[in-house]
């Protein structure tokens, strides 16, 4: 059964290729091996396929510890499972236009019960169980997603506090993103702590230990560990990000814009020529 996925992800994946927002499907359809170019469209990315293949690569990630998969599970979060999602309505968008001048459709409370309904619920009840993983030797970060874990050891508890560094991620397109880890032993305790380094960083990823740089390898798309006795301590992270281009693979001409991990799109609303008035129901009477 494993080589049975390992086989399906080599071939939705690794020998098909995706769009900048890891989306491989248009028309609940998997577009043609590194074919993507042509079937740009109104109904590109459908969001059922974005939830199943981000469970897929948990599976593959559990198995393999390759943090290829963390990297492809962070990539269709930020812009498949978070960017289908209106921020004030709650409703999904069936599909993830990619064409340029496109907008989102967005369901409604009452007309529309997609399948993506279901796995609109089904997809942000797994974002815990992605970020921490117990590893032989200890724990490994996955995802950077402000939480808190609590580790049952033989010698007591661990207790690792994520957080978002505010005072660093401030609007207007920051040049890094920041986090703090505190990690807790009531009773001092030896394991490796291994902290994902997201394949987007531009530079050199920054940790320090209560204020002190640490000399590690924390090469993108990597995961740098850190062995040491854990007692009560702050590691500080900070991933310096820029304005990049993601190519189409058949298309290099065609290129979307990328910081960090999201994909950028321009923002439309009432006025602009491609508003289609989606977002309001008709009144009935």
């Amino acid at each position: 059964y494993r080589q049975i996925v390992e086989a399906y992800w080599d071939c939705a994946v690794t020998r098909r290729g995706y769009y900048a927002t890891g989306g491989q499907t248009n028309g609940e359809v998997w577009s043609p091996p590194f074919e993507l170019a042509a079937r740009l469209g109104h109904q590109t990315q459908e969001h059922c396929v974005v939830y199943n293949m981000m469970r897929l690569a948990g599976f593959l990630l559990r198995w393999t510890g390759a943090p290829l998969y963390a990297d492809y599970i962070e990539r269709n979060r930020v812009n498949g499972i978070l960017a289908q999602q209106h921020p004030q309505t709650g409703q999904v968008a069936y599909f993830l236009p990619l064409q340029a001048g496109a907008v989102k459709q967005w369901g409604t409370p009452t007309r529309d019960f997609w399948c993506c309904h279901g796995t609109l619920l089904q997809a942000h009840t797994i974002h815990p169980e992605g970020i921490y993983y117990q590893c032989p030797g200890g724990l490994a970060v996955a995802q950077w997603l402000p939480s808190q874990a609590a580790w049952q050891t033989p010698s007591g508890p661990v207790t690792l506090t994520l957080q978002e560094d505010t005072q660093t991620n401030l609007p207007h397109r920051p040049t890094s993103l920041a986090y703090t880890l505190q990690v807790d032993c009531p009773t001092p305790r030896a394991f490796t702590l291994k902290l994902r380094i997201p394949w987007w960083v531009q530079g050199q990823a920054r940790i320090t230990l209560g204020g002190q740089p640490l000399a590690l390898d924390c090469h993108p798309g990597t995961f740098a560990s850190l062995e040491r006795l854990w007692s009560r301590d702050t590691l500080r992270v900070e991933f310096p990000r820029a304005l990049t281009l993601a190519p189409l693979p058949d298309a290099p001409h065609t290129a979307a814009f990328m910081h960090g991990p999201a994909v950028l799109a321009e923002l439309l609303g009432p006025g602009s020529a491609a508003w289609n008035g989606c977002l309001e129901e008709p009144t009935l009477t």
